[in-house]
C-alpha cells in the first residue's frame, strides 16, 4: 500500500513538471523552427502584406518620407504670396494625404505581395544572424530587425509615373540608395531580449521535447490504474496549453503600448509573428480535451458504460435495418431505439451543441482567413444545428408505450452485462 501511494505521489510530481516543461518545449520548438526555416519565416510574415493596418501604415510612412525628402512644405511656401504663406502647412498635409492614398492603392496589388515575399526571403538570413548574435556577416552595427519596404514605395511611384504623375521620379534613386523606409519588427531593446530567448531556445531545442515525452511516460507508468495516468496527462496538456495561450494573448496586449510603432501596427505584427505558436497551443489544448473525453468514454463510470451500450445498440439497430431496407431503419429501428434512449441522447446532443459552438468561435478567430472560408463554415454549422434541431424535436416527442421486445437503456446495460 505504501509503495502504491509513493508511486502515485511521483506520478503527480511528474505531472506537475510536465505542466511547466510542455509549454516551454512548444515555445522553444516554435521559435527555432519559425526563425531558422526560410519558408516558415516567409509564411509567418506574409499575412502582413494583405493586412490593411500594415499597408495603410506603410503608405502613410511612405508619404511622410516623400514629403520630407522633397522638402515639400518649403517649396510650397516659396511659391505662395507672402500673406498666404501660412497655407503651406495645410496644403502640404493635403498633398501628403493624396500621396498616402495613391500609395495605399498600389500596396493592395498582387505585385506588392510578391515584392513583400521576395524582401522577406532576402532579409531572412540577416534576421537569423542578428538573433543568433553572429558578428561574421557585417551586421555588428544592426540594432533592430526590420523589413525594408522602400522597394514597395518605389514600385508604387513607378505606377504613378505610368499614370503621368512624374514629380516623384527624382526621389526614387535616393530611396533605393538610402533604404530609408522600413517596417520595424524588433527595436534595440526588444532585440536584446529576443536574442537571449532565442539562444536559450536553440540550446534546449531537443532537450525540452524529450523531457516532455519522458515525463508524460512516467506519469502513465507510475499511475495505477494506467487510465488514471492517461487522464492526468490529458488534463496537464489541456490546462498548461490553455494557460500558455492565455499568457501569450496577455503578453501581446501588454507589449503593444510599449512599441515605438503605433499600437494597432504593433498588435498586427505580434499577432502575425505568433500565429503559429498560438495555433500549436490551441491544438495541444484540443488534444488534451479529446484525451479527457476518451478517458471518460472508456472508463468504468455508469454514464460511460451506458453511453457505450447505447452506441453499440444504435450500431446494431442500423445494421439490422440495413439488412431489411433503409426505410425500416428510419421508421422502426432508429425511431424505436432513439425513443427508448431519449434522455441520454438529449444530454449527449446538448453537450455536442456546446462543443460545436465553442469550436466555431475558435475557428472564426484563429483559422478563417477568407470570406469564402467563413461562408463554408456558416453553411456547415447551420447544417449541423438544423440536424441537431430535428433530432431534438424527435426526442422531445412523447415516448411510445414499450411493446414486446422493447427495452430501456438500463435493460440494455443489464442484458449486455449478463452476456
Amino acid at each position: 500500500m505504501a509503495g502504491k501511494a509513493q508511486r502515485a505521489l511521483w506520478s503527480r510530481i511528474a505531472a506537475g513538471l510536465l505542466a511547466i516543461i510542455l509549454p516551454l518545449s512548444t515555445i522553444s520548438f516554435w521559435a527555432v523552427y519559425t526563425v531558422t526555416n526560410t519558408d516558415r519565416w516567409v509564411a509567418t510574415l506574409q499575412p502582413l502584406a494583405t493586412n490593411p493596418t500594415i499597408t495603410n501604415y506603410i503608405a502613410e510612412e511612405g508619404a511622410s518620407t516623400i514629403v520630407t525628402q522633397l522638402n515639400v512644405e518649403n517649396r510650397i511656401a516659396k511659391v505662395l504670396p507672402g500673406p498666404a504663406s501660412f497655407l503651406a502647412t495645410t496644403i502640404t498635409t493635403q498633398f501628403q494625404n493624396t500621396i498616402a492614398r495613391a500609395l495605399g492603392s498600389a500596396l493592395q496589388s498582387s505585385a506588392f505581395q510578391k515584392l513583400w515575399e521576395k524582401e522577406n526571403r532576402f532579409t531572412h538570413s540577416t534576421a537569423v544572424a542578428i538573433l543568433s548574435g553572429d558578428e561574421n556577416q557585417n551586421i555588428s552595427k544592426a540594432r533592430k530587425i526590420v523589413i525594408n519596404v522602400t522597394p514597395a514605395i518605389t514600385s508604387a511611384i513607378d505606377k504613378l509615373d505610368a499614370q503621368g504623375i512624374t514629380f516623384l521620379d527624382p526621389l526614387k534613386k535616393k530611396l533605393n540608395v538610402d533604404r530609408v523606409l522600413a517596417l520595424n519588427l524588433l527595436n534595440e531593446k526588444e532585440l536584446q531580449q529576443a536574442q537571449r530567448y532565442f539562444h536559450l531556445a536553440t540550446t534546449l531545442e531537443w532537450l525540452l521535447p524529450f523531457l516532455s515525452l519522458l515525463l508524460a511516460a512516467l506519469v502513465v507508468v507510475l499511475a495505477k490504474p494506467r487510465r488514471q495516468g492517461f487522464r492526468r496527462v490529458s488534463l496537464v496538456v489541456l490546462f498548461s496549453s490553455a494557460v500558455a495561450y492565455g499568457l501569450l494573448r496577455i503578453g501581446i496586449a501588454l507589449a503593444t503600448p510599449l512599441s515605438p510603432t503605433p499600437a494597432d501596427v504593433t498588435k498586427a505584427i505580434l499577432n502575425a509573428v505568433t500565429h503559429y505558436l498560438g495555433r500549436e497551443l490551441l491544438i495541444l489544448t484540443t488534444l488534451g480535451a479529446l484525451g479527457l473525453i476518451a478517458c471518460w468514454f472508456t472508463g468504468p463510470t455508469k454514464g460511460a458504460v451506458a453511453t457505450r451500450h447505447q452506441i453499440a445498440g444504435a450500431i446494431r439497430a442500423v445494421r439490422s435495418g440495413i439488412s431489411r431496407g433503409s426505410q425500416q431503419i428510419t421508421h422502426k429501428d432508429w425511431k424505436g431505439w432513439s425513443q427508448s434512449n431519449r434522455n441520454q441522447l438529449a444530454s449527449i446532443l446538448r453537450v455536442s451543441d456546446v462543443v460545436v459552438a465553442v469550436a466555431v468561435v475558435f475557428i472564426v478567430l484563429f483559422w478563417i482567413g477568407s470570406f469564402w472560408g467563413l461562408v463554408i463554415l456558416v453553411l456547415l454549422t447551420g447544417g449541423y444545428y438544423w440536424l441537431s434541431h430535428q433530432v431534438h424535436a424527435t426526442l422531445d416527442q412523447a415516448p411510445p408505450a414499450l411493446g414486446e421486445g422493447s427495452m430501456t437503456s438500463e435493460d440494455a446495460v443489464e442484458s449486455d452485462a449478463t452476456k
